[in-house]
């Protein structure tokens, strides 16, 4: 599309970069290719917009285009969400205990199996915990084998494609965004918006929302065992849920709404 404008003399030709898939678990002769293209799109482009910092890190290596990056962070609307008792019940039908949900696609990437290895560490510190996954994936199969293999059957509930995932934000405990990379992430934004404790890998734009210790806690990648610190951690304060909680709502009403996403997307377009 970039090279068509400009063979065509398209004036102004804006690129928005979300991540980079060569930033994704790949053999390196599939990332060479797929970084060759990012660069001759950002290249042909006359602006590009990445929607983190860490995005615009990823393009350090790109030689002659680092003037023309902007960095314009994604916002929401903030969502219509049902109350707790009502999202809880529609989820998970009589089951009262510690929820920790997540959103998101059954891709290795998300993180969905580190996420079941840190519910086997607690399974004897948090007996009424549960990890409520809303989402699917081709990786479906091999995580419901990886369940099995734990006995975690009971307490790890896989529940597929929910429409309108978000609205039910307010039903869990604790949000977990295990990802293993990661350009910024929608959910950690709608899980602010709901007040929702979180735990979150330290990589890509993650950082830019969650704060270690201020707006949430941070842990390594592919790291079980300190997704399952962070929990029991937070199981056993909930006044330290509820304060962090609160503070990343503050951080996300601040710098990820929808109206500061289209104000600086325009000065972008209209420069």
């Amino acid at each position: 599309g970039a090279l068509a404008a400009r063979l065509l003399f398209v004036k102004r030709i804006i690129f928005t970069a979300h991540g980079w898939a060569f930033n994704e678990d790949r053999p390196l002769w599939q990332k060479i290719p797929i970084a060759l293209i990012h660069y001759l799109t950002v290249a042909l482009s006359h602006i590009t917009i990445c929607n983190s910092e860490a995005t615009k890190r990823d393009m350090g290596w790109m030689p002659f285009v680092q003037s023309k990056i902007r960095v314009v962070y994604n916002g929401i609307e903030e969502p219509e969400f049902k109350d707790r008792e009502t999202a809880r019940e529609l989820l998970m039908p009589k089951i009262n205990g510690f929820f920790v949900g997540m959103v998101c696609e059954l891709h290795p990437t998300k993180g969905v199996f580190e996420a079941v290895e840190a519910f086997s560490l607690i399974e004897e510190k948090i007996p009424d915990a549960y990890l409520v996954i809303l989402g699917e994936g081709h990786a479906r199969l091999e995580l419901e084998k990886e369940i099995a293999r734990h006995t975690l059957g009971k307490r790890v509930k896989l529940l597929g494609h929910v429409t309108d995932a978000a609205s039910y934000m307010k039903a869990f405990d604790v949000f977990l965004f295990p990802s293993r990379s990661e350009s910024l992430g929608y959910a950690l934004i709608e899980a602010g918006f709901a007040s929702v404790p979180t735990v979150a890998t330290h990589v890509g734009g993650i950082p830019e929302i969650i704060e270690n210790g201020k707006t949430g806690i941070l842990v390594p990648s592919k790291n079980p065992q300190a997704i399952a610190k962070a929990l029991e951690q937070l199981e056993e304060n909930p006044v330290n849920r509820r304060s962090l909680g609160e503070s990343l709502r503050g951080k996300v009403r601040t710098s990820f709404s929808k109206d500061r996403l289209v104000h600086e997307t325009m000065i972008v377009y209209r420069s």
